[in-house]
């Protein structure tokens, strides 16, 4: 089963995620310690991050970098905010807001491409390392 670790600080955000992935057939891991989203990903080494980008403590593009430093595992960003550093949201990640509201159906079409797009990237990854071995 592939693992997904989603790092949201809203609550509801965060079930009803968890939940549609599940449906989906992916293991969700939680964080909901913000102080230890880095020692969480090393440990559960997942397929896929969904990443909140204003989180407590430390924003979302800091956990990126401090994943990047350790890992390429793919990383999406999840969140409603439009500005960001300076820059529009949409020129630097997938924007959920529409109208400045955030939206479940952008959240589904793009979280259902990315774990559609992320498990094939598995599929012939280990398809690949089968016909090696």
């Amino acid at each position: 089963m592939h693992k997904i670790l989603l790092v949201e600080d809203d609550e509801v955000i965060r079930q009803q995620v968890k939940k549609m992935l599940e449906q989906w057939g992916y293991e969700v891991v939680l964080v909901e310690d913000f102080m230890e989203v880095l020692s969480i990903f090393v440990k559960v080494e997942p397929h896929l991050v969904l990443m909140d980008i204003g989180l407590p403590l430390f924003n979302g593009y800091h956990w990126c970098q401090e994943m990047r430093k350790v890992s390429k595992v793919p990383i999406m960003f999840l969140s409603s905010r439009v500005q960001a550093h300076g820059y529009r949201i949409n020129e630097l990640v997938v924007n959920f807001a529409i109208n400045g509201e955030f939206s479940w159906k952008s959240v589904l079409f793009i979280l259902a491409y990315t774990v559609v797009a992320t498990g094939l990237a598995l599929f012939i990854k280990s398809q690949r390392e089968s016909d090696r071995g």
